[in-house]
């Protein structure tokens, strides 16, 4: 019981933490839905927290037509697909298959 007090607690703080940041920040969970979205990324995009949260509607914030932003990328484990959706990126070879299409992000749910 006192381990997962701890581990509440600890999350709890990192999230205050994360609000306050200086730096535009929005995490997503494991099914894509935006749990946080700090002030200042309020500040940079004018779109409040309560638009986005709980939804998979960040893209919104920077793109006219739905497609993936980077958090997207990273949360589907898609590093391959970063040449293809970011192309001034230098993706490594490590990162993953480059002869890999790109998914419509209007396509997913």
């Amino acid at each position: 019981m006192r381990a997962k007090r701890r581990h509440d607690v600890a999350q709890d703080y990192a999230v205050r933490l994360m609000q306050h940041l200086v730096v535009p920040t929005f995490v997503l969970n494991p099914n894509r839905q935006v749990v946080i979205w700090n002030r200042a990324c309020e500040r940079l995009t004018g779109v409040s927290a309560s638009v986005v949260m709980g939804t998979r509607e960040h893209w919104r914030a920077f793109y006219k037509e739905k497609r993936y932003c980077l958090a997207d990328v990273v949360a589907l484990d898609q590093a391959d697909k970063l040449a293809l959706q970011l192309p001034f990126l230098q993706v490594s070879e490590s990162m993953g298959n480059h002869d890999s299409n790109v998914v419509d992000a209007s396509s997913v749910d």
